[in-house]
């Protein structure tokens, strides 16, 4: 591969990151979790290991995110019609993030469910840091209010369109005959 097509390569993955923060809330979400906990680690002072963690559950989940909204894109481009294995694809995409997401939550507890880290953190904050003070309260409101933010115009239409497939019997079953 040429130096041409690899800086080439690397320009559409950016883009496709870029498209999937553009299109995905959760993603949005984790990006600021991601930056949330990075803050933590760098106001705490521990060393390269905490860093290392953190950078890893956060690549890990972030990966897993823009997978499952491609994987969510293409299998609505597929068909917008309700198909059984077209669901079971997006759940799969879905369980693969929430895999990642459990053990991102498990690897933040062990490292910051330690009194020594928060005074740590405090200690840092006091040194010169006092806008790191600020960030670690705007980072969480901001991912709080983005999670219950009304969706885009186009991801709006997107949800109705899927919650009338929900309530529409397929192939003119009645859904009262017990078939979900």
């Amino acid at each position: 591969m040429g130096i041409k097509k690899f800086f080439g390569a690397v320009r559409d993955a950016w883009h496709g990151i870029c498209d999937a923060v553009e299109l995905g809330r959760n993603i949005r979400i984790e990006l600021l979790a991601a930056a949330w906990a990075l803050l933590l680690v760098w106001t705490s002072g521990y060393g390269k290991w905490y860093y290392i963690a953190v950078l890893g559950v956060c690549a890990l989940v972030l990966g897993a995110e823009c997978m499952n909204t491609a994987v969510e894109k293409l299998c609505d481009r597929v068909t917008a019609e309700r198909d059984e294995l077209i669901r079971k694809v997006k759940d799969m995409a879905a369980g693969a993030v929430l895999i990642c997401a459990v053990v991102a939550l498990c690897v933040g507890l062990f490292l910051f469910v330690d009194l020594d880290f928060w005074k740590a953190v405090l200690r840092g904050i006091g040194d010169n840091k006092g806008w790191a003070a600020v960030a670690l309260v705007v980072i969480p409101l901001g991912a709080f209010v983005m999670a219950f933010l009304p969706p885009k115009a186009e991801d709006k239409h997107e949800d109705e369109s899927e919650e009338n497939s929900e309530e529409s019997p397929e192939n003119g079953e009645d859904k009262e005959n017990g078939d979900n």
